[in-house]
């Protein structure tokens, strides 16, 4: 399923808008605020960006890994 509704969590991947190619989506922060812990990422070519935050809807379409197969 390729949806912005689910919530988003670690591991999980998302198209990338800059290559339309699909991209893990990772946290970065171990130490901080509740809220930056769980602020979560992308890497690209050119970067990495924000994701966005674990448990709430991707601000990008989402999948599972498991849907990549």
């Amino acid at each position: 399923m390729n949806d912005r509704n689910i919530p988003l969590q670690e591991a999980d991947e998302l198209i990338c808008p800059h290559r339309r190619r699909w991209h893990p989506v990772t946290a970065q922060h171990t130490e901080g605020t509740n809220y930056t812990q769980a602020m979560l990422y992308w890497r690209c070519v050119k970067g990495m960006y924000y994701a966005g935050q674990r448990g709430l809807p991707s601000r990008h379409p989402t999948r599972k890994p498991q849907e990549a197969a």
